[in-house]
């Protein structure tokens, strides 16, 4: 039997709760459709048996990383569409990758949502 697998890996704005989503209270809200228009990653979504081997890591002003805890591999990540260059030899500085994301998804995201905190990096396999 083979298996088939999915990777996805980039930087982007984790979303540890669906609370944190505007519009995300209405009666049709569905947090498995609203990841997958915006192309982004499900971490804990298994309506189709679909095994994940997610990892996470904060990115901090330094560009450093910091793994997240298994507890916190919850909800979804939103990832850039195209993945930046914040790492190297770049004229763009973390507050212009954070004012990206914002532009990106500030839309869908409560007001006052925290894009510093919530800044990482991802890897995630999808087997099924």
């Amino acid at each position: 039997m083979s298996m088939n697998y999915e990777p996805n890996y980039g930087y982007g704005v984790h979303v540890p709760s669906e609370t944190l989503i505007k519009n995300s209270q209405s009666d049709d809200f569905d947090l498995e459709e609203f990841v997958y228009d915006l192309s982004g990653v499900l971490l804990d979504g298994d309506t189709y048996d679909q095994v994940h081997n997610a990892r996470l890591w904060h990115v901090d002003k330094q560009h450093e990383l910091t793994e997240a805890k298994w507890t916190e591999l919850v909800g979804c990540v939103l990832p850039f569409q195209v993945e930046p260059l914040i790492f190297g030899n770049t004229n763009r500085t973390y507050d212009d990758v954070i004012a990206s994301l914002h532009a990106e998804y500030g839309q869908y995201l409560v007001d006052g949502f925290d894009f510093h905190k919530h800044f990482v990096k991802f890897e995630v396999v999808e087997f099924c």
